[in-house]
């Protein structure tokens, strides 16, 4: 059997090495032992994207004739690759900003026939990306390559699962040639378990292997999260509540006209003279209670200068901030009933005065488990890198809108959110709390199986 390995070096940083050995039980060397040259032949010390490089010309490399392409390209650029960024570029490869791995992917197509196997470990996070070159990137590589395989390694990055570094890392099993319209592959998720962490054994049971149809991957961004963390009826319930009910992104931009404006907070200190905001109350990251803030418990932004100060308009109360950031506390949001700075660690959703009880339905609905459920089950990184909400992610929250049929439910959902902020930690929350997920139900039009499911999805034990 045929294999490739590129090795690779940039400048003078340094330079990798193969050796292969024949496992032997009993090695016996001696000075009559020797090998055959390699580099040259097998071993090629190159710039993967040097289209110049001699290997280019070496007989599998213009015939296609590998039989397989294995190995664990770099995944970040520490440094522009110049020759990468131009390779794609020249073919209109897409790739995710600083992606070098998904740049080794496209550039394995130049030496694979339709029957090459390919085995890359890449980085996760883009496969479960929203953003459009995510998408893009996505779609592009699952196209021209056939999947047959992938195995998420993603919930064991703090495990040591690499010495060296706690990425997401996602094992992909392809064919060289094109994915059929009616393609199917595997999909693998391992997760947490006593074996791993004691013997670094990765266990994958029935239980963790899913069928997905090729295709479906390219046309919806969530199937991937779902099948790692979820089942055929999260699948249902997710498509359900996505074409039932608008976005909050859609909810917050058809009402610009009427004032309502969202974002991230300033990211720290910069060079923006920013000074209608001085002398305002500000929320330090990592210090938002859940349900209410209390400004008069906050201190006031000092007169400095920002970085990305945003749209000043963000900062107007009342206001809805929600947690990027997660803790103890998971996600959750707050009302604060006036003007508050907040830092890129929150995202706010400020909403005209004559507006606020929308505010406080808007709170009630995103402290629900709901809410919760849904962001884990779609988010791009919450289970994938790190416990963390992105604003895209957020803005892809269905929310109902309050109309004559459910406006008792949402009058319900204002009133038990009133009552959460005003009482403190203790049995007494817990049970508003309860009132709360089941007002929330009600108003997505839950059943009993499916309220079961968010409830177990969240709560379940972990080994």
């Amino acid at each position: 059997m045929l294999c490739i390995h590129i090795v690779v070096r940039q400048g003078k940083e340094g330079r990798g090495y193969l050796t292969a050995l024949e496992l032997d039980p009993n090695p016996q060397l001696s000075e009559a032992l020797k090998f055959q040259p390699l580099v040259g032949n097998n071993l090629f010390d190159a710039d993967a994207f040097n289209e110049e490089a001699d290997f280019n010309k070496q007989g599998p490399f213009a015939t296609r004739n590998f039989h397989a392409i294995v190995g664990n390209p770099p995944w970040r650029r520490r440094r522009v690759n110049r020759l990468a960024t131009e390779y794609c570029k020249k073919r209109g490869y897409p790739l995710v900003r600083r992606s070098l791995d998904q740049a080794f992917l496209w550039r394995s197509g130049d030496f694979v026939n339709n029957e090459t196997r390919i085995g890359l470990i890449l980085h996760s996070r883009p496969f479960f990306g929203h953003t459009s070159e995510a998408l893009k990137a996505r779609e592009g590589l699952l196209k021209r390559f056939s999947p047959q395989v992938m195995v998420n390694l993603s919930d064991l990055r703090q495990d040591g699962l690499f010495p060296m570094t706690d990425a997401p890392a996602l094992v992909l099993i392809a064919k060289g040639c094109p994915s059929r319209s009616d393609g199917l592959f595997y999909f693998v998720c391992a997760e947490h378990s006593k074996a791993f962490r004691k013997h670094n054994i990765i266990e994958m049971g029935p239980e963790n292997v899913k069928r997905i149809p090729t295709y479906r991957i390219t046309s919806d961004t969530d199937i991937l999260k779902i099948a790692s963390w979820g089942s055929a009826r999260d699948m249902a319930l997710i498509e359900r509540l996505r074409s039932t009910f608008p976005s909050l992104e859609k909810y917050i931009n058809d009402n610009k006209d009427n004032g309502w404006v969202s974002g991230q907070g300033f990211r720290g200190s910069g060079s923006y003279e920013t000074p209608e905001l001085y002398e305002k109350k500000w929320l330090p990251s990592g210090k938002m209670p859940p349900y209410f803030i209390d400004l008069d418990s906050l201190e006031t932004l000092p007169g400095q200068k920002l970085d990305r100060p945003r749209n000043m308009r963000i900062y107007s109360g009342p206001l809805v901030v929600t947690t990027r950031g997660l803790g103890k506390e998971g996600f959750y949001a707050a009302f604060s009933p006036g003007d508050v700075v907040y830092t890129e660690e929150y995202y706010g959703i400020s909403i005209p005065k004559d507006q606020e009880s929308m505010a406080h339905y808007l709170n009630g609905v995103l402290n629900s488990s709901l809410a919760s459920y849904f962001l884990f089950m779609t988010a791009s990184v919450w289970g994938v890198e790190r416990d963390k909400v992105e604003p895209n992610d957020l803005l892809r929250l269905p929310i109902p809108l309050p109309v004559a049929d459910n406006h008792s439910t949402v009058t319900q959902i204002i009133g038990i959110e009133r009552m959460l902020y005003q009482s403190s930690n203790g049995p007494t929350r817990e049970k508003l709390k309860e009132q709360l997920n089941k007002a929330v139900f009600m108003l997505y039009g839950l059943d009993e199986v499916e309220q079961l499911l968010i409830l177990y999805r969240l709560f379940q034990p972990r080994d």
